[in-house]
């Protein structure tokens, strides 16, 4: 009787009260509940059964797919108020309910309330409760996967504690399944050990099956060959598993192998890596087997063997019984939809896809093998088009599944459009799909939206990219996930800037406000580093290059969940570019493990750069030691064995910077020091430039100030010009090239310490160097060190050899008033009077020195009037001693040609000589050093009279008349400056 028929029967006994014997009544329900007429099952339950157990039980059972955990429950209660006990089959029938490891510890734990449940746990109801873990697995992920494989060995456990339950040959079965699921190949092969009873072939093909999911087909011939020491018989079944087993470890030439063999009905031998040898006999070959095969060879895109595969099926080339026991007659396997939709998976030539698909279609004509083409047909051969690059073919089928009588479908849209993808420039024709997907009642997932942005991404149309952003989630309610984040910074790297775009220059200003409109259109929960992480960080980088720290904050504390390595470091980069110790600390110390750092505590080593960096920049030396302290030494051993960097070289580089410019050579060296040993970090030349530059700085302040604190006062006697010279020998053996700013700083310590020789040494080795062409240019700052340094020395004739070069060489090293300055000290030191003066007069004609300059002053009538002055604000004692002594003697010119040279005498008729000394503000003592030099000279030199100016006591005048009367006492005769046509005061113009 079928399932109709009968349905017609019982509600015709219903009708006519035609009378059921007790035993048909549970068979009753199970067929109704069969039939799929659930209420028709509950209403004869409750009203015409006779309410025994075995009713209730049948009903628990069959109406599993209907019902709720909470129905059957209500029914036992049900059942029980009517004087029934529950019985085993009444608990093995709850378990059908459930599936997956919590839900059956729930139900196990509700059960275990009822105070005569206890005793019914027998084989049974265990069995029905492991078998439960296993239902359900496919679509969980491996977390969920391992955790139902727990529950069934914890319940398995349990079970040979019992005295009522035995594992049987189903509980084994139902562990093999669990092992299936979480891929526990060693622990099938321990409990294969363990088994008390023969094995069946359902256990053995269940073992088979747990290597077969987890491709070890090494596992599966081992049991293979138990089975052959046990003479268990090896069915198709078994083979097909290990066939699987092959296939899943990628090893199709094996599988294919196999096929063959059985394909011939011959016996084959197979040998695992341990030497394990089987020889497996031919079985009988189904479909399913040779699918397996045809499946493994597209897997490996092996085209070629999977078209031969399917090319045999079509020629009869594989045969098999209509029945492997009952009937033997031979018959043909024919291809099904599998067979040909794994051969398009692996064809990569749009025609033979085209051919494939029009071929499934010509075989509604035969009689019997009719295999017409599915939806996901058209889609495996709209991907190979893909693979060929082929969108004219792709859209041809798209179009043609309608022929078919095939509805077009989000899977074949999706894959047109990553044709349209993979073709390239045709983000048109992927927009166009959307619409029609739309317009066509053909609701897009996340697949195809990935498409489309990545078509439009991919042409730069950042506003349309936008868009599609936008409307995925507000029309389609589409979640967008990591690589739609991607794929908008893909549009960012590839924007076009037209008049119908978003107008996006290189500019991090552009940048951030295009990054923003993606920020702005994100709901909270997609502000995580797993989903936007890319976009986030861009966009924090993008804000701290722009110079708005705060929106970069802001941004960052947005972030849901802990950040990753990328965030943080765009958060440091932030506060090192806008020189934010304090939230790089705060931040810093307060940040989440980064999991894939590879630094001490798991931080990320840039991002602890940028925290060092940003303390250093501010100042805060001694913060960024802390940091450095806390976080940057690597455990004991390790940087030895991995020789690998814990900080990046520019933290520690601008660290020891910030040491020197505190006056701590002392740590700046310590960092150095340490910087390989340590942290695993080789020292460059700016690594050795900061120390030298530190040095310099050390012995300046030692020069010029006592030690800062305690530390230095024990450390006093160090010599930071000696550390200096120290640095620049150990740099060139490390092989490293010093600059011109090395070079510098070591000849300017050397000179702060007077150490003349080693000054003049380091230029000479500056020299050679630059002949050779390993210091790419000459620094004037060294020269003028090297001239100071033989000045404070005594070596005035160096001095003076070293200017020289200078004038000789040019260029970036030509002479500048500071070099003279040097070399007139020197030579007035020496007592070489006329040297200097000589120089000076050179230096005055090539004006590297220009005394006079253009200012006003009160004349005689209290009005302001333009003179030329000297000014010496800027010059040493010894030079200004020599200027004040070549203009005065210079008043004493007859030379008709020089006077040609000297000013208009109405600038000196009515003031007079002014001479600008300054106030000495700028000075150390406070007071002015150049005033009471150059009264010195005018009135012990000259015998001169002056003044100072009442209006400006940085002025001293000597006044006309005193200057007629100076005259007319050296040259001899009454000619005076006033009756003069001309001024007799030498002036470079």
């Amino acid at each position: 009787m079928n399932r109709t028929s009968f349905r017609e029967e019982f509600l015709f006994s219903l009708n006519d009260n035609i009378a059921v014997h007790p035993w048909e009544h549970s068979y009753l329900i199970k067929e109704l509940a069969h039939a799929k007429a659930y209420d028709a099952a509950i209403f004869y339950l409750k009203h015409y059964s006779d309410h025994s157990v075995h009713c209730y039980t049948s009903a628990i059972s069959a109406l599993s797919p209907k019902l709720r955990l909470e129905d059957a429950f209500a029914m036992i209660k049900s059942m029980e108020s009517k004087g029934k006990r529950a019985n085993k089959f009444i608990l093995t029938a709850l378990f059908q309910y459930v599936q997956g490891g919590p839900e059956v510890l729930q139900l196990i734990n509700d059960l275990q309330q009822q105070k005569h449940y206890p005793r019914l746990w027998t084989t049974e109801v265990h069995n029905a409760a492991i078998h439960a873990c296993t239902r359900g697995s496919r679509g969980r992920d491996s977390k969920q996967a391992q955790d139902d494989f727990e529950t069934a060995f914890y319940l398995f456990s349990k079970m040979k504690g019992e005295k009522n339950a035995r594992p049987d040959l189903i509980t084994y079965t139902s562990l093999f399944l669990a092992c299936g699921m979480a891929s526990q190949v060693q622990v099938a092969m321990d409990l294969l050990d363990e088994i008390a009873i023969k094995p069946n072939n359902v256990v053995w093909g269940a073992a088979l099956n747990v290597c077969a999911k987890a491709g070890r087909p090494d596992e599966a011939l081992q049991i293979c060959k138990r089975m052959e020491e046990q003479r268990a018989q090896i069915t198709r079944r078994h083979v097909g598993a290990l066939l699987a087993a092959y296939a899943k470890a990628g090893d199709n030439a094996a599988a294919l192998h196999i096929l063959r063999a059985l394909q011939h009905k011959k016996s084959t031998r197979l040998i695992t890596d341990d030497g394990i040898s089987i020889l497996l006999e031919p079985v009988p070959i189904n479909i399913v087997m040779v699918n397996i095969v045809v499946n493994a060879c597209a897997v490996a895109n092996d085209f070629a063997n999977a078209k031969q595969l399917l090319d045999d099926l079509k020629e009869g080339k594989f045969v098999t019984f209509v029945h492997p026991t009952h009937d033997k007659r031979v018959v043909s396997l024919i291809p099904d939809e599998f067979t040909y939709n794994a051969v398009l998976a692996a064809c990569s030539n749009s025609h033979q896809a085209k051919s494939l698909v029009r071929e499934m279609r010509l075989t509604r004509r035969h009689r019997q093998g009719q295999v017409p083409p599915s939806a996901r047909t058209y889609t495996l051969a709209i991907n190979a088009c893909k693979r060929a690059k082929d969108w004219k073919t792709a859209r041809f089928l798209l179009e043609d599944c309608e022929h078919d009588g095939i509805e077009k479908n989000v899977f074949m849209y999706s894959a047109a459009i990553w044709t349209a993808v993979r073709c390239g420039n045709l983000a048109d024709e992927a927009l166009f799909l959307l619409k029609e997907m739309e317009q066509g009642d053909c609701k897009p997932n996340l697949v195809s939206y990935r498409g489309v942005l990545s078509a439009v991404a991919a042409a730069g149309k950042t506003d349309i990219a936008l868009q599609l952003f936008t409307e995925m989630k507000a029309k389609h309610g589409i979640t967008r996930d990591k690589q739609i984040f991607s794929i908008m910074m893909d549009a960012l790297e590839h924007r076009q800037n037209s008049t119908n775009e978003l107008s996006l220059s290189s500019d991090d200003e552009d940048r951030a406000r295009f990054l923003e409109s993606v920020v702005n259109k994100m709901d909270k929960d997609e502000f995580s580093v797993e989903t936007a992480g890319r976009v986030l960080e861009s966009l924090i980088y993008a804000y701290g290059t722009s110079d708005r720290f705060n929106d970069a904050l802001r941004t960052f504390n947005k972030i849901q969940g802990p950040t990753n390595g990328p965030c943080l470091r765009a958060m440091m980069s932030s506060c090192a570019l806008a020189k934010r110790w304090k939230e790089a600390i705060s931040i810093l110390h307060t940040s989440d493990i980064v999991e894939e750092a590879e630094g001490p505590a798991l931080l990320d080593t840039r991002a602890l750069g940028f925290a060092i960096l940003a303390c250093s920049k501010s100042g805060k030396w001694e913060e960024a030691l802390n940091l450095l302290e806390l976080y940057g030494q690597s455990p004991e051993g390790t940087m030895a064995r991995n020789n690998a960097e814990t900080i990046p070289l520019s933290a520690l580089n601008s660290l020891i910077a910030s040491c020197g410019r505190a006056q701590r050579p002392d740590l700046a060296l310590k960092v150095l020091n340490e910087m390989q040993s340590r942290y695993g970090v080789i020292p460059n030349v700016i690594s050795y430039r900061s120390a030298v530059i530190a040095c310099n700085q050390g012995e300046r302040a030692q020069r010029r100030h006592p030690p800062p604190d305690k530390y230095l006062e024990s450390h006093s006697t160090l010599q930071w010009w000696e550390c200096s010279l120290s640095l620049l020998r150990r740099l060139k053996e490390e092989g490293l090239q010093p600059d011109e700013q090395i070079y510098s700083s070591v000849v300017s310590s050397c000179q702060l310490a007077g150490k003349w020789q080693r000054a003049l040494g380091v230029l000479r080795a500056m020299m050679i160097d630059y002949e050779k062409g390993y210091c790419e240019k000459l620094n004037l700052f060294c020269f003028n060190a090297a001239i100071s340094a033989c000045a404070k020395g005594g070596a005035w004739l160096e001095a003076v050899q070293i200017y020289y070069k200078m004038l000789d060489l040019g260029g970036p090293v030509t002479p500048d008033f500071v070099t003279l300055s040097s070399v007139v000290i020197a030579l007035e030191d020496a007592g070489q009077k006329e040297m200097a003066q000589t120089l000076y007069e050179d230096g005055v004609k090539e004006k590297i020195v220009q005394p006079w300059t253009a200012t006003q002053a009160l004349d005689h009538l209290g009005g302001k009037r333009s003179i030329q002055a000297i000014d010496l604000h800027h010059f040493s004692s010894a030079m200004a001693r020599i200027a004040i002594r070549n203009a005065l003697e210079s008043l004493l010119v007859e030379d008709d040609h020089e006077r040609e040279k000297l000013p208009p005498q109405e600038l000196l008729s009515s003031i007079g000589l002014v001479i600008i000394v300054g106030k000495g503000k700028g000075s150390e003592l406070d007071h002015s050093i150049l005033s009471p030099t150059v009264q010195k000279v005018l009135k012990d030199e000259y015998h001169i009279p002056y003044t100072i100016d009442p209006t400006n006591e940085g002025r001293l005048i000597v006044k006309p008349a005193d200057l007629d009367k100076f005259v007319a006492k050296r040259l001899g005769h009454e000619k005076g400056l006033r009756k003069s046509n001309t001024a007799k005061i030498k002036v470079d113009r």
